[in-house]
């Protein structure tokens, strides 16, 4: 079965959806409430409903400088660019080549902090694999959903297209109207 995973920065939905399944949430330096997020703090915040994972990202000064620089001069440059003087669109120019490399290197650098990112995840410390952001993630989403979902083991044979199978049950009068086999094994219960 499918689950729908939302993902959240700092307390909001990057898709724009509130209603998920499960849900993993970033927590950055930007956050107002980031000085809150201690070990205990994001425990507590794992802990709350079902199926919450939280990394918490360190507090790199530096990165979120040059993030701050980027977005300035991004914005500086769609403001000004009209065109109109080649000296100035020159300048434009070579200040969105040399932002084109600042976003690369945030990027790398984004990429580093996730792998080094604390994971919490339904009142848990978790320790996952630094390898690369996917396993991380991978790792991260299948403890949530093994753990918010502890009987899914019970499931021995998963339908096609389970809606299907149980609005069957639940419109037909009998049973043998359905065609569904109940050979197997008889269950007997005993009390005492």
């Amino acid at each position: 079965m499918d689950y729908s995973i939302g993902r959240y920065v700092d307390g909001h939905t990057l898709d724009g959806r509130y209603e998920n399944d499960l849900r993993v949430e970033v927590i950055s330096p930007l956050d107002v409430d980031y000085t809150q997020y201690s070990e205990a703090g994001c425990i507590n915040k794992s802990a709350e409903g079902e199926g919450i994972a939280l990394l918490k990202l360190a507090d790199d000064k530096s990165f979120f400088n040059e993030l701050r620089t980027w977005l300035k001069t991004n914005k500086f440059i769609r403001l000004n660019d009209d065109g109109t003087q080649a000296d100035i669109t020159r300048i434009l120019a070579d200040r969105g080549r040399e932002n084109q490399e600042r976003k690369k290197r945030l990027r790398h650098t984004l990429e580093e902090m996730l792998l080094q990112a604390e994971v919490y995840c339904l009142g848990q410390h978790l320790n996952l694999s630094r390898r690369n952001m996917v396993t991380k993630y991978d790792e991260a989403c299948q403890y949530l959903l093994e753990n918010t979902y502890t009987k899914l083991a019970y499931l021995k044979v998963l339908q096609p297209d389970p809606w299907r199978e149980l609005s069957a049950v639940l419109a037909a009068d009998d049973i043998s109207q359905m065609g569904l086999s109940l050979d197997g094994p008889i269950v007997r219960w005993r009390r005492g």
